[in-house]
C-alpha cells in the first residue's frame, strides 16, 4: 500500500511540475523550425506594417540552419594543445598562407614571463619550449627577424586558438607610411577611410580599383570566405568556423582596398561581435558583454594581407535543456519599436541572429545566451544603435556608436 502511495505522490508532483512549466510558457514563443521555415512570409510581413518609428527599405532572409540551440558555458585557456603539435601546426600555416615565402625556421620567436622585454628564438630553447617549460602568450614568425619592413610577412598565434594576427607587407609598402626607417601597416586606421559598408547579405555588383586590377565586392567577398573557411586553422574544434560578416570598399593615401569584418560561429550560430572597433561594450541593461572584434584587409585581387582574429574560447560546453522555442522575428520587431524613442526615426539597416557571450570573469569563464540582433542608424544623431532582442525572454539592451 505505501509503495502505491509513494508512487502516486510521485506522479502528482511530476504531473503538477510539467503543468507549472506550461503554465509559466510565454506564449509568445514559437518552435524554431516554424519561425525558420515561414521566415520569408513574416519578412514580407514586417515590410509591409507601419511602425512608429522605423523604417526599413528592404531585409534578406538569413536564419542559422537549426532546429534547436544551447545557452553555452564557455572557456578561454592558453597553451592546450601539446606544444611540440603547436608548432608544427603553427610552420605549416605559414606555409599554407604565405606559398612563395622562402621559409625559414630561425624566424621563430615566442614572448613569455621569462623573456619580457624581447621575444626569444624558439630554436634556441626548443626542447625546453616542447616540454612546456614556458608559459608563453604568443608564438610569431617574422621574415625579417624582429623588424618587419614592407616586404615581411608575419603570422602571430596563441596557442590553441590563433588568436593574433597575420601581415603580408604590401599594404604598407603601398601607402608608404612610416615609423623611423621601417615601413608599418596601417591597417588600424582603415576603418576611418570606409566608403560603404555592406552586409554579406546584401553585395552590390560594384567594383573598386585595387592595386592590381578591379576588383568586385562579391570577389572580395567569395574570395576571403573561402580563405577563411580553408586556410584559417581551427583544428582544436571542428564546430568553431570563421565568417565574413561584412565587406567595405575603402581609400587610403590613393589606395583602394577591402576592409572584411568577421566573425565566429559555433554550429552555426555566429557569436556576436562589434558594429566597429572602438564601441562600447557597456549596454542599456548594465551589463558587460565580451564581443571579439575580428577582420581583415585586401589592398591585391585574390590575397588577404593582413587579419586580426579574436577567438578566444578555447572550450564550449552545453547548458541546460535545449532551446526550442524562442521569440519570433516579427514580435522581435514589434519589441525593437516599442522599446526605441518614439518620435525618433531609426533606419533598419540589417539583422541576425547571434550569441551574445557576457564579459569574461578573471578565470577565463563566460557564458553565452542567444538573441535577434538589429543594426539601427538614428537620423536624428546620426548615430548607430545596436539592438538586441533576447530569443528566449524578449528583454531589450542597446549600445550606440557614431
Amino acid at each position: 500500500m505505501k509503495k502505491i502511495l509513494i508512487i502516486l505522490l510521485c506522479t502528482l508532483l511530476l504531473s503538477s511540475c510539467s503543468n507549472n512549466e506550461e503554465e509559466n510558457k510565454d506564449e509568445r514563443l514559437k518552435p524554431i523550425n516554424e519561425i525558420r521555415e515561414s521566415l520569408d512570409a513574416t519578412i514580407e510581413t514586417v515590410l509591409n506594417k507601419e511602425y512608429e518609428n522605423l523604417v526599413i527599405n528592404r531585409l534578406e532572409t538569413k536564419f542559422p540552419e537549426i532546429s534547436e540551440y544551447y545557452n553555452l558555458n564557455l572557456k578561454s585557456e592558453f597553451n592546450t594543445m601539446n606544444h611540440e603539435e603547436f608548432y608544427y601546426y603553427f610552420i605549416d600555416t605559414i606555409k599554407t598562407i604565405f606559398p612563395l615565402h622562402p621559409f625559414a625556421e630561425e624566424n621563430i620567436y615566442f614572448g613569455c614571463e621569462e623573456y619580457p622585454f624581447e621575444p626569444a628564438r624558439v630554436l634556441d630553447h626548443i626542447e625546453d619550449f616542447f616540454a612546456g617549460k614556458f608559459n608563453y602568450w604568443w608564438i610569431v614568425y617574422w621574415s625579417d627577424a624582429i623588424k618587419p619592413t614592407g616586404n615581411d610577412v608575419m603570422l602571430l598565434a596563441s596557442n590553441p586558438t590563433f588568436s593574433g594576427y597575420m601581415i603580408r607587407g604590401k599594404e604598407a609598402e603601398l601607402t608608404k607610411l612610416k615609423i623611423g626607417n621601417n615601413l608599418v601597416n596601417s591597417w588600424t586606421i582603415w576603418e576611418d577611410f570606409v566608403i560603404e559598408k555592406y552586409s554579406s547579405s546584401s553585395l552590390p555588383d560594384r567594383s573598386y580599383p585595387l592595386h592590381d586590377g578591379d576588383y568586385s565586392v562579391k570577389q572580395a567577398y567569395e574570395y576571403s570566405s573561402e580563405f577563411f573557411k580553408t586556410c584559417f586553422p581551427i583544428k582544436y574544434n571542428s564546430d568553431i568556423s570563421i565568417i565574413v560578416k561584412t565587406i567595405e570598399p575603402a581609400i587610403n593615401n590613393n589606395i583602394y582596398g577591402y576592409v572584411i569584418g568577421t566573425s565566429t560561429a559555433y554550429k552555426g550560430i555566429l557569436f556576436d561581435s562589434f558594429y566597429k572597433s572602438g564601441s562600447n561594450t557597456s549596454m542599456s541593461d548594465g551589463k558587460k558583454y565580451s564581443m571579439p572584434l575580428g577582420h581583415a584587409l585586401m589592398v591585391e585581387k585574390d590575397i588577404i594581407d593582413y587579419w586580426y582574429i579574436m577567438q578566444p574560447w578555447t572550450s564550449i560546453e552545453n547548458e541546460g535543456k535545449a532551446v526550442r522555442d524562442i521569440i519570433p522575428f516579427d514580435t522581435a520587431f514589434d519589441v525593437l519599436s516599442e522599446s526605441l524613442t518614439k518620435g525618433v526615426e531609426f533606419e533598419v539597416i540589417d539583422y541576425d541572429f547571434v550569441y551574445c557571450p557576457f564579459e569574461v570573469d578573471f578565470e577565463g569563464n563566460s557564458t553565452a545566451t542567444a538573441a535577434w540582433k538589429f543594426i539601427t542608424f538614428n537620423t536624428q544623431d546620426e548615430k548607430y544603435y545596436i539592438a538586441y532582442v533576447e530569443a528566449q525572454t524578449g528583454a531589450f539592451r542597446y549600445y550606440s556608436v557614431w
